[in-house]
């Protein structure tokens, strides 16, 4: 073999190693682009379940909240029903004891 096949030979095999390298960038770039599609991929679908989780919490807090409400309501309307029997049934003897400390300072 001459020493020009031989170079002829380095050279062909210098051109399939560049062949073999050019493939493999190739091959990485597509799948690094495959991974950030997929990762925000993955984002998406994480901030759409947290969305939704936002939501059924909000929805929560809203029921828990009105029916708090509704119960603070319902002992405010018990408890002026009982201030008002109360009133009703004590307002004359509390007007002259009033009347009594106001005029006469007794107590």
């Amino acid at each position: 073999m001459e020493h020009v096949d031989v170079i002829l030979k380095i050279i062909e095999a210098e051109k399939a190693a560049q062949q073999v390298a050019d493939e493999a960038i190739n091959t990485k770039n597509r799948l690094g682009q495959n991974l950030e599609r997929e990762k925000a991929g993955l984002h998406e679908q994480f901030m759409e379940r947290a969305r939704r989780r936002v939501e059924i919490v909000r929805e929560q807090e809203s029921r828990d909240a009105e029916d708090s409400i509704a119960r603070l309501d319902g002992e405010l309307t018990e408890t002026k029903a009982a201030l008002r029997v109360r009133f009703d049934a004590n307002k004359e003897a509390w007007a002259e004891e009033l009347f009594a400390f106001v005029a006469f300072g007794e107590s």
